[in-house]
């Protein structure tokens, strides 16, 4: 069975611009918006009932149930026959139904988690799965289940378990009367569940402190990738009188594998200027042999020094590699307004033919705020597009852009 909770950039990306209010189309009127939104949908989505959207959504071809998902998600009459639609929606196989469905569950909102009861007293692990998906994306919206997930915490199941991680992610200070049992959890068999134990801790920063023991051993001791996630979870808690972690951290830049190199780079991020000290090592990962290296290093850089000119140097020199523009773009759009001095290379990609670049620009452009302005026409040039999701994705960053010009960000 495919991992539900593993995800290419286009389902990041999509899920990362989404808001709960409408899409504004940007056309003369409402009533042009709505035939010009209505002659791109699929055949038969248009003027289906909600049951009708409901039987496309579960057996339509691919555009039938993109187009479904989004359409119950814009005025739901009856949310306890759409949320499950969209939960199990959220673990299909194709990734385009998977990033729409999650699409989907956050336009719905808070309203879903009522009815999310079933999947938490299923007995099948993938109806399970579904309910922790939704409790994701709706983090403290959700958090009426935290007692039923953390419940599962102590089961012998690896699926239910990391399910339980999953939905529990994004749960911020709520999820803290089980920090005991997600610690122990730092010793279980299964490296995939430290992995996620640690994705919680990131999330929780210095509030997960009691975990830092336990998480400099597994830096120390654990596999690959749960060690490397150790390093992220303790750059996200930070520096404290007992442990030297930005030295424990610069320590594994010098590391034989890429990603622990990485990860080390991206704890030092999470501690920012407190991180001076891990300076010079930085700054060499910025020429690495790695380019993927080197983009995190660029981040890292600007998170300890404030420095966005040499930073998107050189994350600008890496958008022309068809390798890691991807990566580069990513990176460009964490920094937030302080990438605007590569917003011209990101409004070249916004005509990239490769969908999931395009659209990983208009996230790094949205996130710009009121600096993404002279990006406005590009954008709304995707409006156009055949791709569904890329219209959407298009619409609200050109919302959120006009909204941060209005505040002044």
């Amino acid at each position: 069975m495919d991992n539900p909770w593993l995800s290419l950039p286009v389902a990041l990306i999509i899920a990362a611009l989404v808001t709960v209010g409408t899409l504004t189309l940007f056309t003369t009127s409402p009533t042009e918006a709505t035939a010009q939104e209505d002659s791109q949908l699929p055949e038969g989505i248009a003027n289906a009932s909600e049951d009708g959207l409901i039987a496309l959504a579960n057996s339509g071809n691919q555009d039938q149930k993109i187009a479904a998902l989004m359409k119950l998600a814009e005025s739901p009459q009856d949310l306890a026959k759409v949320v499950p639609v969209l939960a199990r929606a959220g673990l299909d196989r194709d990734e385009l139904i998977r990033a729409s469905a999650i699409v989907a569950i956050k336009r719905v909102g808070p309203a879903a988690s009522e009815h999310l009861g079933p999947f938490f007293d299923a007995e099948e692990v993938r109806e399970y799965q579904a309910g922790c998906l939704v409790a994701q994306q709706l983090g403290p919206d959700a958090k009426q289940w935290i007692p039923q997930m953390t419940e599962q915490l102590k089961s012998d199941d690896s699926n239910r378990v990391m399910s339980s991680l999953f939905g529990l992610q994004n749960m911020g200070k709520d999820v803290l009367p089980a920090i005991d049992d997600l610690i122990v959890l730092l010793d279980h068999k299964d490296f995939n569940i430290q992995c996620g134990v640690c994705r919680i801790f990131e999330r929780l920063g210095v509030e997960a402190a009691p975990a830092q023991d336990r998480l400099v051993e597994l830096l120390n001791n654990g596999v690959v990738s749960a060690r490397t996630w150790a390093a992220v979870a303790l750059g996200a808690i930070g520096p404290t009188e007992k442990h030297d972690v930005v030295g424990l951290l610069n320590q594994k830049l010098s590391a034989f594998t890429q990603i622990e190199k990485e990860r080390a780079l991206i704890g030092l991020a999470h501690i920012g200027p407190e991180a001076k000290s891990a300076l010079p090592e930085v700054e060499r990962l910025m020429n690495d042999l790695s380019k993927s290296t080197q983009c995190q290093a660029a981040l890292t850089y600007w998170r300890i020094t404030g420095d966005a000119e040499k930073s998107t140097k050189v994350l600008v020199e890496q958008i022309v590699d068809v390798s890691y523009k991807r990566e580069a773009i990513q990176r460009l759009g964490e920094m937030g307004p302080a990438a605007a001095p590569a917003l011209n290379a990101l409004i070249k990609e916004l005509k990239n033919p490769e969908e999931d670049v395009s659209e990983l620009a208009v996230m790094a452009i949205a996130k710009m705020g009121a600096a993404g302005k002279p990006a406005i026409p590009g954008l709304k040039e995707l409006l156009k597009n055949k791709d569904l999701l890329l219209r959407q994705a298009a619409g609200d960053a050109i919302e959120a852009i006009n909204a941060a010009s209005e505040t002044g960000k």
